[in-house]
């Protein structure tokens, strides 16, 4: 059924000086088959990676969006690679229409906004992020629910989104390749005390 990872999670509270361990058994439930690096560009045209999901995700799916569930659904950007934080940000959707041109963060199909930052830029200098995750449970329950949701494959669209200068104008950018990543997987994980 898939692969399945074992990870041991640090729950920090806000304001609390104590910590706790979980252990969650994570699930992949698709992802993509690429022989090369995904490249995102400053070019205006979306980018479309598909996802192959797994003929066994459907239970893990439906059970996952149930009211009662604690199960999350994430989608996990890995592999990421860039030189310089990239001088553009990309909105990203799950399952968005092609003739969908100008998508809205307000849709059912948004997901988060993958943004990158210098590392010079930052107090703590740390290095480029390889991954990041988004969590999708409530996009996959709203996309089931309308009807928008495919149990073979889903797609992940990138949309470019210039930075705005002081005036709120978009700022200038330059043609170009801005990041690469290597795989697009949709997870699935139980979460439990350890």
């Amino acid at each position: 059924m898939g692969q399945t990872f074992v990870t041991t999670v640090l729950v920090v509270a806000a304001l609390s000086p104590c910590a706790r361990a979980q252990t969650s058994t994570v699930h992949e439930l698709g992802s993509t088959e690429v022989t090369a690096p995904v490249e995102l560009s400053a070019a205006p045209t979306p980018r479309v990676v598909r996802i192959a999901l797994r003929a066994q995700s459907l239970p893990t799916i439906q059970a996952a969006t149930a009211a009662s569930s604690t199960s999350v659904l994430r989608l996990a950007i890995e592999g990421i690679h860039y030189n310089k934080a990239p001088d553009v940000w990309y909105e990203v959707y799950l399952n968005l229409p092609e003739r969908i041109t100008s998508p809205s963060t307000k849709s059912v199909y948004y997901v988060g906004n993958l943004v990158f930052f210098d590392p010079a830029d930052s107090a703590v200098g740390s290095p480029p992020a390889t991954a990041r995750t988004f969590d999708v449970t409530r996009t996959i329950l709203g996309l089931r629910l309308f009807k928008l949701w495919n149990d073979r494959d889903a797609s992940v669209t990138f949309v470019v989104r210039p930075f705005l200068n002081r005036q709120g104008r978009p700022r200038p950018v330059r043609p170009g390749v801005r990041l690469r990543f290597t795989t697009v997987r949709i997870l699935a994980s139980a979460e439990g005390s350890g």
